[in-house]
């Protein structure tokens, strides 16, 4: 029986994050899985299958498992965040929504008898069903739903256009039936449900309420008592996590969306909660029975019948299945080759990939063709902080390379957090975001994907040769992860049966150093070097270089070789090892990272190889040759911060040529692979392949002063486009990998399970000390 596969969320670190995790939480529950990369929280149970009765221990010790995993991933959601609560003004708050109801509209309706608003005998308001003295907060649930749902009745327009509706929820109502009943309080009070062609039916198992997901809510209400919201129970912070939760589950679900809008509510105040790609604010809290007009406005903002109102990109639009309630088809704005707007069809066979991070690039890949030409392409949405650079000129140094990832179109400025929050508001510490849609050649899933070890080892090594032509050009990478390498298209040449994607995280090589340093901490954890994680320590971090690139496609080749015994079956006992290298702890996973260069670097499956256990092994002795060199420079403490930092910046200058030995110990490999087959089958070895690698050298200088940045010229299928008329970070694509290399010897199947001696192998590693567990080297 195949291994069930795990799914790591990546998670781009910085410093400060990196130091607050230094404090180790309490220990993981044992054995939960981590949440799918589609879903930012996997729910328990499923639509073929009932949990045992509640009564059973088993059914208990579950439930207090999937429960510590909400708290847990609440808790990296606000990592995410930082600890400060950011607050709008009263002001900003009251100018919202004025378009959806004028002052007269309210008026009307409050002297209405529908409305259940009434005045008292000194002209002062309330809303009557509402408790003034509530002990519970269940007594607040069905008023509260009932006053939502009938200011959209009267207030919030046709809503019955084109399939589109807007329906309060109250979760605890006797109609509503808990999907997960011991999950509850992690669930929506109330939700505004919605459809229309930015919303669909939730799969049974990922509902929260029988008929109710994250896919097809508006907005979502958190229901709490007014002296719950200064408790040590439901202050700022855990305000801002919970809310934080339903939102970063409103994004997965609902791809298309720039921002959530959701509400705080208790029996006298309402509170405005919103997230974007740049962070999240409150509204201060407002006096719903004082101050009645904004609080409609309110609840006819975050229940509008406009999707654009709402938060949605509406440039990406679904067809829906009047029966099923599922999404049946779906298109996408952009340009083509030629600069033309184009209504671009999206692949329904391929769902969309969203970072589950609300803040940061929020990127979101889409698979889509051409209607003109039957063209395939890659649409990827992100976001990138306003006054950084885009891919854009990266992408640009890279067309023609092979192995680099093509561009089609690219179109800038689709949308910025600038629209979403008050500029005289913002604080210091924000981050202004502005998003981007790039729309580039298709090409296979990402590399894990592989279905040989031939298709593997190729895509990597053409990986590796691409980084370094970019590296020529002035282009660091940056983010070399599983998730940003794809294989080729089906036939692809050599050269291109590995793709090189994502390079927002890129950087020019001749930029002043001082630009370099501050954007030093970048990258996933699981694949970043021993290098940039003690950056993420240090107060001084050095800037990253082509090493910890050429490190991080060292830990990419770890994740094929080790994790995976065969193609789509995970080695469980390596899944675990390999997901302590995302730990919280810098330090542990800089340790773990070091014992594979010293000796504690287990064996590859029978299927791979000896030839990849030499791989690895050469792997291994290239790098640590530079690695020795930054350790002895790590661990002086009789030099300050400063000097550390420069030395180590020094190292990297002494390493031009690795590339060269790097792409060779590829290439033996491969030679070696097809030896082996033709051996198998019968034919006379063929000679090892030969095969043509970039000579040019690391770019590391400013070019001459006429030229002002490396830019290649993009070729004429590319088109850039400054805005969509304001309108229009991984894996999980979801192309079929190639069926085919293109080589006139096809390899036939892998080696037979054979045992090795482990001697051969240790001969090839730099000098060890001394095992001290036999265990260590088996895990």
């Amino acid at each position: 029986m195949a291994s069930v596969q795990k799914h790591h969320r990546p998670i781009h670190w910085t410093r400060a994050r990196a130091k607050s995790a230094q404090q180790p939480g309490p220990p993981d529950p044992p054995a939960p899985s981590p949440p799918r990369l589609e879903q930012p929280l996997e729910q328990p149970g499923s639509s073929t299958s009932k949990p045992p009765p509640a009564n059973t221990a088993r059914y208990s010790v579950e439930d207090a498992v999937r429960d510590m995993r909400v708290k847990k991933f609440k808790s990296e959601i606000m990592q995410g965040f930082g600890e400060d609560v950011h607050f709008v003004s009263e002001a900003w708050t009251q100018s919202k929504y004025h378009d959806l109801a004028d002052q007269a509209s309210i008026d009307r309706y409050l002297a209405s008898e529908e409305s259940g608003y009434r005045f008292d005998q000194y002209r002062q308001g309330r809303w009557a069903e509402m408790p003034r003295l509530p002990n519970e907060e269940r007594e607040l649930y069905q008023p509260i739903a009932s006053i939502f749902a009938r200011i959209l009745e009267h207030l919030g327009g046709r809503l019955k256009k084109g399939g589109v509706t807007r329906k309060v929820i109250n979760s605890h109502a006797p109609d509503s039936t808990y999907r997960h009943e011991k999950l509850k309080a992690h669930c929506p009070d109330i939700s505004i449900v919605a459809t229309g062609p930015s919303f669909q039916r939730e799969n049974e198992v990922d509902e929260y309420v029988v008929g109710i997901g994250y896919s097809n809510v508006a907005s979502v209400v958190e229901v709490k008592l007014g002296r719950e919201l200064d408790s040590a129970t439901f202050g700022e912070v855990e305000q801002a996590s919970q809310m934080a939760f339903y939102c970063t589950n409103i994004f997965t679900k609902q791809p298309n969306r720039h921002f959530v809008r959701s509400m705080i509510v208790t029996e006298d105040h309402v509170r405005l909660v919103h997230h974007d790609r740049g962070g999240y604010y409150f509204s201060p809290l407002v006096n719903i029975h004082r101050d009645p007009h904004t609080f409609i406005r309110l609840v006819l903002g975050i229940g509008s019948s406009d999707e654009h109102t709402l938060g949605l990109d509406t440039t990406v639009q679904w067809t829906i299945d009047a029966t099923t309630g599922r999404k049946i088809s779906g298109t996408i704005e952009g340009l083509d080759a030629e600069g033309l707007a184009t209504v671009y069809q999206i692949n329904m066979d391929h769902s969309a990939f969203v970072r589950y991070e609300i803040k940061g690039r929020g990127t979101t890949c889409w698979h889509a063709t051409n209607p003109k030409t039957g063209q395939e392409v890659f649409i990827k949405d992100s976001w990138r902080a306003t006054h950084k650079t885009s891919e854009l000129p990266y992408l640009q140094a890279g067309q023609g390379i092979d192995g680099v990832v093509q561009m089609v179109s690219f179109q800038d400025d689709c949308a910025t957090t600038k629209d979403y929050r008050p500029e005289a508001e913002v604080s210091e510490d924000f981050e202004h975001k502005t998003k981007s849609r790039l729309i580039m050649q298709r090409y296979g899933r990402s590399i894990e994907h592989f279905t040989s070890r031939y298709q593997a080892i190729a895509a990597l090594r053409d990986a590796i040769v691409a980084h370094r032509a970019l590296l020529s050009k002035s282009v660091l990478h940056r983010d070399v992860a599983v998730q940003n390498i794809l294989l080729g298209a089906e036939n692809a040449s050599p050269a291109n049966r590995g793709i090189l994607i994502d390079l927002d995280m890129a950087t020019w090589t001749f930029k002043d150093i001082s630009e370099q340093r501050a954007d030093a901490g970048v990258g996933i954890r699981r694949f970043q070097s021993v290098t940039v994680l003690w950056g993420l320590l240090s107060g001084c971090p050095p800037i990253h270089d082509h090493l910890d690139d050429l490190e991080s496609f060292f830990y990419v080749l770890c994740h094929l070789v080790l994790l995976f015994d065969e193609p789509g079956k995970r080695n469980e006992t390596m899944d675990e090892t390999l997901a302590g290298w995302e730990s919280d702890v810098v330090s542990d996973v800089m340790k773990a990272k070091v014992a594979v260069f010293r000796g504690f670097c287990p064996e590859v499956s029978d299927w791979w190889g000896e030839a990849c256990d030499k791989l690895l092994a050469g792997f291994i002795e290239l790098l640590w040759t530079a690695m020795v060199k930054k350790v002895v420079v790590r661990i002086n403490h009789r030099i300050s911060p400063e000097e550390q930092r420069e030395r180590l910046e020094t190292v990297a200058k002494d390493f031009g040529d690795i590339w060269d030995k790097v792409v060779k110990l590829f290439d033996d490999t491969l030679a070696s692979f097809e030896q082996e087959d033709a051996a198998r089958s019968g034919a006379a070895a063929v000679a090892p392949a030969t095969f043509t690698t970039p000579t040019a050298p690391i770019a590391t200088t400013s070019p001459a002063s006429s030229t002002a940045v490396p830019i290649i010229p993009p070729s004429e299928t590319v088109h850039l486009s400054t805005s969509l008329k304001r309108r229009l970070e991984d894996d999980n694509t979801d192309a079929p990998p190639p069926s085919k290399r293109s080589r006139t010897s096809k390899p036939t199947a892998p080696p037979k399970p054979r045992k090795r001696a482990r001697q051969a192998r240790a001969d090839a590693l730099p000098a060890q000390p001394i095992r001290r567990s036999a265990r260590l080297n088996r895990c």
